[in-house]
């Protein structure tokens, strides 16, 4: 009777491997860098927010994503308070997801700032507080 079970979940496993399909799995990427400017210091910084969509025959879909960030600066406690935002539209009736990853480094490298999954047509935001070092 046992092995009867570890044989039918084995089959039910394999099935939804099997029906899966491989392009599904892939995300198609799409890196820009944004920089804010330092209140009063001539410092910069360079954040990546990394817009992705899974599936390769999405990847069109990038070249519409609408993007916009504010930064709102706290000079007494030496940071910046950042919130991002990103759109990534849909294809007609059909909707997949998306994803958002900001950090110090193309592509999700370095410093993770934040993270948000999202479906096609839904915005996505992040917000977080980025610590500077005044004396420069």
């Amino acid at each position: 009777m046992i092995r009867r079970l570890i044989v039918a979940g084995a089959i039910g496993i394999l099935t939804v491997f099997v029906a899966t399909p491989v392009e599904a799995a892939e995300w198609c990427l799409h890196d820009p860098a944004l920089v804010f400017k330092v209140p009063d210091s001539k410092q910069r910084i360079t954040i990546y927010a990394t817009e992705g969509v899974q599936g390769t025959r999405y990847e069109g879909r990038l070249k519409h994503a609408k993007l916009d960030f504010d930064a709102k600066a706290d000079k007494r406690h030496g940071a910046v308070h950042i919130r991002i935002r990103a759109n990534i539209p849909g294809q007609g009736r059909e909707s997949f997801a998306t994803v958002l990853v900001v950090s110090s480094e193309p592509y999700g490298a370095g410093t993770i700032y934040g993270v948000v999954m999202g479906r096609s047509g839904h915005r996505m935001e992040l917000s977080f507080e980025f610590h500077y070092d005044r004396g420069s």
